[in-house]
């Protein structure tokens, strides 16, 4: 436990930092650039991830899981990797000239381009930290990640102040691929091939067709809604949509961000001891939700003075759409966020790919129709299909740990509890700013004061098993302050 505790604390300093430094980014370029610069980039970052799937093919996973690593299958990974960048960087380019006409954006031809170099750097790089996640190596990991996010916050930003536009966020990708690959040099495992080899593709791509499948259909129902709404109702609308689900996903940045990296490894090492998972996953399931589920809970009531002050008037718009998306996450985080890192432990990689195809099924369709009535109902839609997943995975989890919906609801009722007192203060700071009684920045302080009290006195109040955590933390702050 105390490795997993060092691991966390490694990954949240970074992250963290790293929050900071893209919260000033933030608010720096949504006042440089426009919606429509931001919806062209987006879009393009939306087929690039599509991309990026297919570059990964889940050969990340394989390495984290695998039990028995040799250095045959490491080479094999590489050869993957290797194979299906280069050729997604040559598809990415040849395909820009195309996306560019088909919606009408000439930009898009010039940072699909930028992209497209991007893809071609990254394996020397991208085998390297899965190796090391396998191995715990978060410290190491948080140190290349934090360098990474500088260079990409000043080439962003400088270009931006430069009069680059769109450009400026479409640099600053392959500038941070290429600090990664630059800084690993200095923390490469020794040992680890350098060159690609053949003798045990078969048992690899025999992973990673699952795996990858599961991913490349999970990343096309994530990009769906831009890709849709940039066809039927413009760029200025993905803008609208990519600002509103960047303010909801800022749990990701604060929180999943720093353990997502973690949970894969820590529950396949787990596995690999041969211990009992089940009681991990309740503890991991109570720690998630006590902390996202008030998050996203104050962040709805938040929504206005957040986008206000984060963002400016120009995007106020992206207020009743990230509403809804709070919901959509306040499911996803209930049950397949760690669901689906369990599922994947086991080798259970068609299980997962099963559920994505599903929900990835339903949410284009759904997008689709909803495009007609408004950003709005294409929330609703991804939020109705976060729903159906959630109830799609505990089925499979039921088969693998006898895992049911009532236990679910059972191990996380002190959790929910928390969330609503959480979110009680700050939906009174919210309505004080959406009425005007009070400015968006002093509304925006003090629903987050009056939220932070209200979950720490409801997590103690409810007895809820993260109080250990914030009673250790407590001592040891104590501790170093009476040696000062």
């Amino acid at each position: 436990m105390g490795n997993i505790r060092s691991s966390i604390v490694f990954s949240f300093a970074e992250k963290y930092l790293s929050l900071v430094l893209s919260l000033v980014g933030t608010m720096v370029l949504s006042r440089l650039l426009t919606p429509s610069d931001t919806g062209v980039y987006s879009l393009a970052a939306v087929w690039a991830g599509i991309a990026q799937v297919f570059r990964d093919l889940g050969v990340s996973q394989y390495i984290i899981q695998e039990k028995e690593l040799t250095r045959d299958k490491i080479r094999a990974v590489y050869s993957v990797s290797f194979a299906t960048s280069w050729s997604l960087a040559l598809i990415i380019m040849l395909s820009a000239v195309p996306a560019a006409r088909f919606y009408g954006e000439p930009r898009l031809f010039d940072v699909l381009s930028v992209l497209a170099f991007n893809f071609a750097i990254i394996p020397f790089g991208s085998v390297t930290m899965a190796y090391m996640s396998r191995e715990l190596k978060f410290r190491d990991i948080s140190i290349i990640n934090l360098f990474s996010s500088l260079v990409s916050l000043a080439v962003s930003v400088g270009l931006a102040l430069a009069g680059y536009g769109v450009m400026s966020l479409a640099w600053a990708t392959p500038a941070a691929t290429l600090t990664t690959v630059i800084v690993l040099v200095f923390f490469r495992p020794r040992g680890l091939p350098w060159l690609p080899g053949v003798k045990e593709l078969r048992q690899v791509l025999h992973f990673v067709g699952f795996a990858g499948g599961a991913s490349i259909v999970d990343e096309i129902g994530v990009a769906a809604p831009d890709i849709i709404i940039g066809k039927q109702l413009g760029m200025h609308s993905v803008g609208i949509y990519s600002k509103a689900l960047g303010t909801v996903r800022l749990f990701h940045r604060t929180v999943t961000n720093a353990i997502n990296p973690i949970i894969l490894p820590y529950f396949s090492d787990t596995l690999r001891r041969q211990q009992d998972l089940k009681p991990v996953l309740i503890k991991a399931s109570l720690y998630t939700t006590v902390l996202a589920w008030p998050f996203f809970l104050s962040l709805a009531a938040l929504a206005y003075p957040v986008i206000v002050v984060l963002l400016g008037d120009q995007w106020l718009e992206a207020v009743p759409v990230a509403r809804v998306m709070c919901i959509a996450y306040i499911c996803h985080f209930g049950g397949f966020f760690l669901f689906r890192h369990i599922l994947l432990a086991n080798g259970m990689a068609k299980a997962v790919a099963g559920i994505i195809t599903l929900s990835t099924l339903l949410q284009v369709v759904g997008i689709f129709a909803a495009s007609f009535f408004g950003l709005l109902y294409v929330a609703i839609v991804v939020a109705t299909v976060n729903v159906i997943n959630l109830f799609s995975s505990l089925r499979a989890m039921k088969a693998v740990l006898a895992y049911s919906p009532l236990e679910l609801l059972l191990n996380n009722r002190k959790s929910a509890l928390v969330a609503l007192a959480t979110a009680a203060g700050a939906t009174v700071a919210g309505l004080l700013a959406q009425f005007g009684w009070l400015p968006p920045l002093p509304s925006l302080m003090l629903g987050g004061v009056l939220g932070g009290c209200g979950w720490l006195a409801s997590v103690f109040a409810v007895n809820h098993p993260v109080t250990a955590e914030v009673a250790m933390v407590r001592q040891k702050l104590l501790a170093r302050l009476g040696r000062t």
